[in-house]
């Protein structure tokens, strides 16, 4: 009974100190003060350049963690997980009183005002954007109808956070790119393959087909999500597809035989494309590496 008693104090102490570990090391992450110094960009509010972020908005795909009309949304609320949000980007929500400065350091850097990491913000794909692009998207943001909407605070649950530590899920996009490297240059919108490349990275391909683009389940995505397809030009990808095929199934969301894609696949976001983006975009993704479905 004395080596039960002993043996079971000794499992609860380590998983005590397990436990404590993980919390400790996973909230010194997720805290860390990063000091960035934004560029001074001056925001248009010509129609122009509000329709131009609009539309990169709507590639951005920000509506996915921000709601349709960016007013906040809950991605996800598990009582062991987390609760992940985006936050209101209309001029009622928060970004309403922060400066332009502020709002680049978000949208770039992934950093909140006091320089602490915007958990679940794609920063490897937005720290891509140009200067132009930025402050385009910023113009779109600050026309936004103003909408009351509250959106509860996010809390990461000791599974989410374990995950985070052993690289199986992402929750700090600045922690994917060099924040503190040269800005991005401009790439010229036109059918070519650093065009189409672009789109990919600020398009969020990566998040979901790996980097590799050859699909697979997600990591950190719920049970029931279904796995991202191979985008690469291998026999279990795109091999067979044609342009037209890609330009449907980004379009209406249908395959080449005639099935329906899952939902999970924004192409209610990727039906907005140009048919030069979209040209683009099938230009960069035939001149891939080949690669089997799933490769990491």
């Amino acid at each position: 009974m004395k080596r039960i008693i002993w043996a079971t104090g000794a499992i609860v102490v380590v998983l005590v100190l397990v436990i404590g570990g993980i919390y400790a090391v996973s909230t010194s992450r997720l805290t860390a003060r990063h000091e960035v110094t934004p560029p001074t960009l001056s925001i248009p509010d010509d129609p122009e350049s509000i329709v131009r972020g609009e539309h990169l908005l709507t590639l951005s795909k920000c509506g996915e963690c921000h709601g349709e009309d960016l007013a906040g949304k809950v991605i996800i609320d598990e009582p062991f997980l987390a609760r992940l949000s985006g936050p209101n980007l209309t001029p009622a929500g928060p970004l309403g009183s922060q400066s332009d400065a502020d709002l680049i350091t978000a949208i770039r850097y992934g950093l909140s005002v006091e320089g602490q990491p915007l958990l679940g913000m794609p920063t490897a794909e937005h720290f891509h954007f140009s200067d132009a692009e930025l402050v385009a998207m910023i113009a779109a943001l600050r026309a936004l109808p103003p909408v009351e909407r509250t959106v509860p605070p996010q809390k990461v649950g000791l599974l989410f956070r374990a995950l985070y530590l052993a690289g199986e899920i992402e929750l700090v996009g600045l922690e994917q790119v060099d924040i503190h490297g040269p800005r991005p240059d401009p790439v010229p919108a036109e059918v070519s393959l650093p065009y189409g490349a672009h789109l990919a990275r600020t398009g969020g391909c990566y998040s979901c087909h790996g980097e590799h683009l050859a699909g697979g389940p997600m990591a950190g995505a719920p049970p029931d999500f279904p796995p991202a397809s191979n985008l690469t030009p291998d026999a279990s990808g795109l091999a067979e597809w044609s342009e037209v095929d890609f330009v449907r199934s980004m379009r209406q969301g249908i395959r080449p035989d005639g099935s329906s894609i899952d939902p999970a696949m924004p192409w209610r976001y990727t039906q907005a494309m140009t048919d030069a983006e979209l040209s683009a975009l099938w230009l960069f993704l035939r001149s891939v590496s080949a690669a089997p479905y799933g490769q990491h």
